[in-house]
């Protein structure tokens, strides 16, 4: 296959990254800046939190010699975001990404971003979101099923498989076709590559780890999608699935390379990665706190909303999930470039800067959320909520860039949990979610860590 996958005519090239020390010269006014002289080579979560925490504001800092900027307070997250957001382009690390999967709406600009989000963003809305329900209500019940013979099952790979298949069912509810979980071990793999920029193992098939059919995983994963368009293709249907939202009015071909194509390949990337990672992040700290999961169940239990709204609305399923996504926002960083010289929060960012908007900093702000450390659902009432200011909270992005599948993740989550409430009142993680587990931008647990039911009365470990 293809080295990579060239980038559009109509998405102009990123302005060369600028030097660390040409910025420090250049900032008049240091007063709303914290500037950071250590040179950092590896950027986690920990270490940005630490940053804002040492600074308690935006920080410049240097990386391998370029000027960064840590973006985290709300004003400045909202000038970045939506009222400043033309002056700045998506990071290098999705880019990367879309280099190696395929161009689509993630790192669209412009008109051509304008238009794929007027084409497909009604499939993620009203009454198109209420037609996926009894699909990956179907998948929710068989995938708690496969905990009910009480062998530890790894938690993260448990959701992520959820979420693949929930998806898949989503873009073709009617075909019947059991997913190969291979799939999230090539993005896992390909993600890894793509944010280290590690160009030569990725076009070099000889140099790629295979998967077990003998493919590598940048062509099993092509295929994969192929094949989900086929079925497309071949199938009848009356009402429109997400496919045909996908597709659109598109006359162009449907062959790997195609934005189609990369479309489906980046919606199933992201609702593996997104709903993967806020299930076992929220099941992980349900676990920690019995007494939440109690409410959880009790509210399940009592309450039989007449749709998948109503279901994400009930009081304690919202605050958990608000909660969940509060302290382990998915994208523990949103990676953007200056296109331009541009004032932001009273000090200047030069065409060239690399920023990092991090949600998992100010997630953690204990100037807006009390004991930001701690999972505290009861802190999401509706005065709470309301009382926060713009660029406090945005665990799916801000302004025209948030993310379209956003209802979609909250969806599928809410219908796993429900099914797992209804399930049973007791769940057991084999230890702590305690460490942070990067994978590109995506902020996991520790995948190692297990999940398995409890028996009536049998005593938490």
């Amino acid at each position: 296959m293809k080295p990579f996958y060239r980038r559009p005519d109509y998405l102009p090239e990123a302005p060369p990254p600028v030097t660390f020390e040409r910025v420090v010269q250049e900032q008049s006014n240091k007063s709303g800046i914290g500037i950071e002289g250590d040179v950092i080579s590896k950027i986690t979560p920990n270490i940005l939190k630490k940053l804002g925490d040492t600074h308690h504001r935006d920080v410049l800092y240097s990386r391998n010699g370029a000027a960064h900027f840590l973006i985290f307070q709300p004003q400045t997250v909202s000038e970045v975001l939506v009222d400043k957001a033309t002056s700045f382009t998506k990071g290098e690390e999705e880019l990367a990404l879309a280099k190696a999967l395929g161009w689509g709406l993630l790192v669209d600009e412009g008109p051509s971003h304008r238009d794929r989000q007027t084409q497909i963003g009604p499939a993620f809305r009203g009454a198109a979101l209420e037609q996926y329900v009894e699909a990956v209500s179907r998948v929710a019940s068989m995938q708690v099923a496969s905990l009910r013979n009480h062998n530890a099952t790894p938690l993260l790979d448990w959701a992520r498989n959820f979420a693949q298949h929930a998806a898949e069912k989503s873009l073709f509810p009617s075909v019947e076709r059991q997913p190969n979980y291979q799939f999230g071990s090539a993005v896992r793999h390909i993600n890894e590559l793509a944010f280290r920029n590690d160009w030569e193992r990725l076009s070099a098939p000889e140099a790629l780890r295979k998967t077990r059919v003998g493919l590598t995983h940048r062509q099993f994963l092509a295929d994969y999608v192929m094949a989900i368009i086929d079925d497309w293709r071949e199938n009848s249907r009356t009402d429109p699935t997400l496919m045909d939202y996908i597709v659109g009015d598109s006359h162009e071909d449907m062959e790997v390379g195609s934005s189609v194509h990369a479309q489906v390949a980046l919606f199933m990337q992201a609702a593996m990665e997104t709903t993967g990672s806020l299930l076992s992040w929220g099941i992980s700290s349900l676990a920690a706190r019995p007494d939440v999961w109690a409410q959880l169940v009790a509210e399940a239990r009592a309450q039989r909303p007449e749709s998948a709204y109503e279901n994400i609305q009930l009081p304690v399923m919202r605050s958990v999930l608000e909660e969940t996504l509060r302290q382990y926002p998915p994208a523990w960083l949103l990676p953007r470039i200056a296109a331009e010289d541009v004032e932001v929060g009273g000090f200047l960012v030069p065409k060239g800067s690399r920023l990092v908007v991090s949600p998992w900093v100010t997630h953690r702000d204990a100037q807006t959320f009390v004991k930001p450390d701690e999972f505290l659902p009861s802190r999401w009432s509706d005065t709470f909520r309301t009382s926060l200011p713009r660029g406090a909270y945005y665990p799916f992005g801000l302004g025209k860039r948030i993310c379209i599948g956003e209802r979609f993740a909250r969806l599928n989550a809410s219908i796993l949990l429900r099914e797992l409430a209804l399930t049973t009142t007791n769940i057991r993680l084999s230890q702590p979610a305690s460490e942070v587990h990067t994978s590109a931008l995506i902020a996991n647990i520790n995948p190692d860590i297990t999940l398995s039911l409890m028996e009536p009365g049998e005593p938490v470990s």
